[in-house]
């Protein structure tokens, strides 16, 4: 499971995402938070998170990316296997799944959602087979 971020003003990623999620509406963290912190720092996760309508929108994205996880399991389930062997949920080992999530440069929200999606993702998916790997595209990238 791939969960890329990126910044809005930048473009959309080379990677064509199974869901992307626009969070540019989301609150976003006053300057002296957002010139100290990038959204991996936990102080800037904690701000953001603070919020009510954040933890709302991370609840519904959350059990949007875990549907499309059943549903890319079920897709990619015999898929190269004959008829006679055991199905086992393996997909990831052989597919990847890209969640994208963007905000306006793609340093601060998306990416502190990010890092608190792929912590829960790793807690939920941890009996499965599944990897989650986190691509920040734009966070170290200058101020534009």
């Amino acid at each position: 499971l791939r969960l890329i971020t990126y910044g809005f003003e930048r473009g959309r990623p080379d990677i064509t995402p199974a869901l992307t999620f626009d969070i540019r509406d989301l609150p976003n963290p006053p300057k002296p938070v957002r010139e100290a912190h990038l959204g991996t720092s936990e102080v800037m996760q904690e701000w953001f998170f603070a919020d009510d309508g954040v933890r709302l929108r991370f609840k519904e994205v959350l059990h949007e990316v875990l549907d499309a996880v059943g549903r890319f399991c079920e897709e990619h389930r015999d898929e190269g296997r004959s008829d006679n062997e055991r199905v086992h949920d393996d997909a990831a080992a052989r597919h990847t799944l890209t969640i994208a999530v963007c905000c306006r440069k793609g340093k601060h929200r998306s990416v502190a959602f990010v890092e608190r999606l792929a912590r829960e993702l790793r807690k939920t998916l941890a009996h499965d087979v599944w990897r989650v790997e986190v691509s920040h595209r734009d966070v170290h990238l200058p101020k534009s």
